[in-house]
């Protein structure tokens, strides 16, 4: 699968992304986690969900989790539109405060959106 988002090409089955057409590291489970934000890309995906698709079987912190996050938007781009209110975000993040489910019945409160 092949596809291109802000200013990014991914190419899944080379496991590459480039980021204005230079190649970008990314670690194993943050490329896992492109993945999966792609595959869904528009909509919520839940932590749980998240967890399920990444780190099967594994107990996974939550700041584990944040540190992969962050590692993916400071390589997709992440950080200059941080640093740009009007820049896009392309991963966005959801937190719940209602009490019950939150989006996609997930119960801990959080969703990754990418755009």
């Amino acid at each position: 699968m092949k596809v291109q988002f802000a200013d990014c090409a991914l190419d899944v089955g080379a496991r590459r992304i480039l980021r204005k057409d230079r190649e970008v590291h990314l670690s194993p489970k943050a490329f896992e986690l492109l993945v999966v934000l792609v595959e869904r890309r528009g909509d919520a995906v839940s932590k749980t969900e998240l967890l399920e698709r990444v780190w099967p079987k594994v107990y996974v912190s939550d700041a584990s989790l944040a540190r992969v996050v962050t590692e993916l938007r400071d390589a997709i781009g992440g950080r200059e539109a941080r640093d740009d209110p009007d820049g896009a975000r392309p991963v966005h993040t959801h937190l719940s405060h209602s009490p019950g489910p939150g989006l996609n019945g997930d119960r801990d409160g959080l969703a990754l959106i990418a755009a």
